[in-house]
């Protein structure tokens, strides 16, 4: 790990030696090594994963999987060379960071004399026997927040850097994290293989709610409109789940004076049956009347939507959940769908609905009501020689460019597509050639609000942005 000093000139390097190196990154010269000579602990006993320099400060956090988290005073650092990176002085600059990679240098013996001016003010034990895995300093207040290999995160307060103190210790989820999406302005749900779905409050950080499922939980999609607001969740056990957010459900199903803790299955509102397979992807229409989901079974199946469940109530029998079956049904890929999105903007009677899949295609369906409040789903547009791999996400316009597809695939790729349904043909092909940037597979992708930028992330660890206007 590396950090910046405010001169620009001086890095940090955290290392699995469990060092803390100090360079001028003017001439690639290693200053100094930090460290509390005088002091038995006064260096890492682990990976050293975290360091944050306080700006406007003398002060240096470091953090390592010693479960520790050590505050530094950190000397004024003087350049050990005046080194210029250019093209005249590069072979200087290389013959200096030479010399002080071989050890035998006097501006390298210099810089080490003034290592005991470093002063260690503060050793905490953050977690035991966990770790230190990520910190993050809050610009706005004194607050620090740690966390920890089991996704443990403290918040503490650090405006006395002598002694820091917790404020709050939160404890998430214990397995990866499939999917989060916000519920409303204020509510973040999040979905795990540690069989849990949680909510949190985003000003607090508090986790007034959660849910326990059958298996897995693959992928979420949340409904904040109608009469109750709900979060569907698809998992491994091939269900798709129907959890009632709001806190009146909560005391229901508590009760007045009830001494048991409640079952699972109290907080489900409504169970979807149906798949054959792991339910990997959701979506929902805008107007919340209408739920997509597809899976391993290679299938897409639509569920009609009611604004409102029977109510969850305390010690209710599983026998009386309901359960739903789906309305339409297609064979749409011949492998897993990876992602589906419903086009924005369009109504009830007629709307559109994108799927991709990893045997490198993606399709637009037309979904059309029928009699009796019946849907069908007809194939509208398909491409399957765009992407080189899997398919892993698909996306619509916003805005003006409404009618555009996106897709990220594998391959590295970003394709669009213009598909106005008054003048889109079955060959429809890239209005562009393929946006290339990540050095892995693109994962996952989103629209700003306005339509004009393109949001992309990677397995490469970068996110991009792209003006796509």
């Amino acid at each position: 790990t590396l950090t910046w000093q405010e001169s620009g000139y001086v890095l940090f390097s955290g290392a699995r030696d469990n060092t803390v190196k100090v360079w001028d990154a003017r001439s690639g010269v290693e200053l100094r090594e930090l460290e509390q000579r005088s002091d038995a602990f006064g260096k890492h006993r682990g990976d050293v994963r975290k360091m944050i320099c306080i700006p406007g400060s003398p002060y240096m956090i470091t953090g390592s999987l010693d479960s520790t988290m050590k505050v530094w005073r950190v000397a004024p650092t003087e350049a050990v060379a005046t080194l210029e990176l250019t093209e005249s002085k590069r072979d200087e600059a290389e013959a200096a960071l030479l010399q002080s990679i071989l050890g035998d240098g006097e501006s390298v013996q210099e810089a080490k004399a003034v290592a005991e001016s470093d002063q260690l003010v503060k050793t905490v034990e953050i977690f035991t026997d966990e770790g230190v895995y990520d910190m993050a300093l809050n610009p706005a207040a004194p607050i620090l927040a740690t966390s920890s290999s089991t996704n443990a995160v403290r918040l503490w307060r650090v405006s006395n850097f002598a002694a820091p103190t917790v404020l709050q210790e939160f404890r998430g989820h214990l397995e990866t994290v499939n999917e989060a999406c916000l519920l409303d302005d204020v509510r973040l749900v999040t979905v795990s293989n540690d069989y849990f779905v949680h909510m949190y409050n985003i000003d607090s950080s508090e986790q007034p709610r959660h849910f326990s499922f059958d298996s897995s939980v693959l992928c979420a999609a949340v409904r904040p409109t109608g009469k109750r607001a709900y979060v569907f969740a698809g998992g491994a056990d091939y269900s798709i789940k129907a959890f009632a957010m709001d806190a009146e459900d909560e005391r229901a199903v508590r009760g007045a004076g009830r001494t048991t803790h409640p079952e699972p299955h109290e907080y489900v509102a409504a169970k979807f049956m149906g798949h054959s397979g792991r339910v990997t992807t959701i979506a929902l229409n805008g107007e919340g009347t209408l739920m997509a989901s597809g899976g391993f079974d290679y299938t897409i199946m639509l569920w009609k939507l009611e604004e409102e469940y029977p109510p969850c109530t305390a010690e209710r029998p599983e026998s009386a959940i309901p359960v739903i079956r789906p309305t339409a049904r297609v064979d749409a890929h011949k492998g897993h769908i990876m992602c589906m999105r419903f086009k924005p903007g369009t109504g009830e009677k007629t709307s559109y609905l994108a799927t991709c899949s990893n045997d490198h295609s993606l399709k637009v369906w037309k979904v059309s009501r029928g009699m009796m409040r019946g849907y069908s789903l007809s194939e509208h547009w398909s491409a399957s020689e765009v992407h080189q791999s899997a398919v892993s996400a698909v996306c619509w316009g916003k805005a003006t460019g409404s009618n555009t597809l996106f897709s990220s695939s594998w391959d590295r790729t970003v394709c669009q597509f213009d598909l106005n349904p008054r003048i889109v043909s079955k060959e429809a092909q890239p209005m562009r050639p393929p946006l290339t940037c990540h050095g892995a597979r693109v994962t996952d992708m989103d629209v700003s609000v306005d339509g004009r930028f393109l949001v992309t992330v990677s397995v490469d660890v970068t996110a991009v942005v792209w003006d796509i206007m």
